[in-house]
């Protein structure tokens, strides 16, 4: 499956969702999901967004999104087949820290084509950053080709979850309390400028796109038994509850080896 021929289009679409998430978050009104997170009319408006143009290119394909969900419920199924590529949304990943106008949240879009990933990219708008990956042209930084440098920092971060104190004892000098979004933790490990994060109760959207953009770059991501996690997240009910850490492949261990669930 070729996705090529539309990519051009699709990053203007990108870019343009980039700016209206910048221009208008003054305006958002927010109100809690069933599942007790936060959501905002302009999660909505981007997703709404991002669905039009990539059924508009793609009208075959199904579109899977945090707030709308299928595109196609009559063809559910599909998806569990994967007989037909799905796209993947999260239209704001970090809603809470958005809504407080703080700049480290992230835009995540991923296709999928019998489990595996064809397109991946990941937007902070706050940062002016588009970082996307194919199999064809590997990982691009703003429009230009892009070779992780993922060498050990003195003072390196550590991104964990802003309850971590509640259920780890993480001995990390390094280690950072969340900034609201695994998407932006895993564009902020790509490049270089932490050496990873941990994460659990993750939906299919949150890391539909971080998988790949960081299996790109030698990083992967594994369970406290250093057991990598597989393509069991194609299910439409699939979530990750169990602690995950990505890192860089040289400090891999030695996190594992730092933190230790409180029981």
């Amino acid at each position: 499956m070729m996705l090529a021929l539309a990519c051009t289009e699709l990053r203007s679409v990108f870019q343009e969702v980039c700016g209206t998430i910048l221009e208008q978050w003054q305006d958002a009104t927010v109100f809690l999901k069933e599942d007790g997170s936060l959501c905002s009319s302009i999660d909505k408006m981007i997703e709404d967004r991002l669905r039009q143009a990539i059924l508009f290119y793609h009208p075959t394909h199904l579109v899977l999104g945090e707030e709308g969900g299928f595109s196609d419920k009559p063809r559910d199924q599909r998806f569990l087949s994967q007989s037909t590529p799905l796209w993947i949304l999260d239209p704001i990943d970090g809603t809470e820290v958005y809504y407080g106008g703080l700049p480290t949240y992230a835009v995540s879009i991923a296709c999928y084509y019998q489990s595996l990933c064809q397109w991946a990219v990941l937007m902070a708008p706050a940062q002016n950053t588009i970082l996307e990956w194919g199999p064809q042209t590997g990982l691009i930084l703003n429009d230009s080709p892009f070779v992780p440098q993922l060498t050990r920092r003195e003072a390196p971060l550590f991104f964990l979850p802003s309850n971590y104190h509640e259920r780890y004892k993480v001995s990390w000098h390094g280690k950072m309390r969340s900034l609201g979004s695994i998407c932006f933790h895993a564009m902020q490990t790509v490049r270089g400028l932490s050496n990873g994060f941990l994460f659990h109760k993750a939906k299919i959207w949150d890391i539909a796109a971080v998988l790949p953009v960081l299996q790109s770059a030698g990083i992967e991501a594994v369970d406290m038994q250093g057991v990598k996690i597989g393509q069991d997240f194609f299910s439409p009910a699939y979530t990750q509850d169990k602690p995950i850490i990505c890192a860089w492949p040289e400090t891999r261990e030695e996190m594992l080896k730092a933190i230790r669930l409180v029981q």
